[in-house]
């Protein structure tokens, strides 16, 4: 095996406690993260966040939290 690619270090580490695990040294480990499409490098305007809230009958200010 030439390496494994990672997306994560966390998934990194998952590989090399793998490996461990069946008492093998781990392979060359690359992390490389997931790409980010252009479109969401600006907020959207006014009229999209608008929208937005009104479709998914959100207040005027909240919190959202994204994790895994």
């Amino acid at each position: 095996m030439d390496g494994v690619i990672a997306v994560s270090e966390r998934t990194a580490g998952e590989v090399r406690r793998f490996a461990e695990g069946l008492k093998k040294p781990p392979p060359p480990i690359h992390v490389v993260p997931h790409g980010l499409d252009e479109r969401f490098l600006s907020a959207p305007g006014e009229d999209a966040a608008r929208e937005t809230r009104r479709r998914y009958d959100l207040p005027g200010r909240y919190i959202l939290s994204v994790g895994g």
